[in-house]
């Protein structure tokens, strides 16, 4: 069973990808990258489908939906802030 900060390490990662590609991914890209542990799989699909972040396609196919595009987009924007300032420490 995933924790909650697992579930949101998850998420962050998914949503972040698929905002960098273009069209849909195969489901099975992203289950291979969880360690083709279904459970999980299964789990975040249902989450991201339910939320509204995420569209199915033609042959297991999965893209952002803009609400999903719009979230990946504020994650990537906070990492880039704290990537920053470690930068910034690491300099001082």
């Amino acid at each position: 069973m995933m924790t909650r900060d697992d579930i949101n390490k998850y998420l962050a990662a998914i949503l972040t990808t698929l905002a960098d590609v273009t069209g849909p991914v195969g489901e099975s890209t992203i289950y291979i990258a969880l360690g083709c542990d279904l459970g999980k799989w299964t789990q975040l699909r249902s989450i991201m489908l339910g939320a509204g972040l995420i569209r199915t396609s033609d042959a297991w196919g999965i893209e952002l939906t803009a609400a999903g595009r719009v979230l990946a987009e504020k994650i990537t924007a906070i990492v880039e802030k704290q990537a920053g300032d470690l930068t910034a420490q690491a300099s001082i």
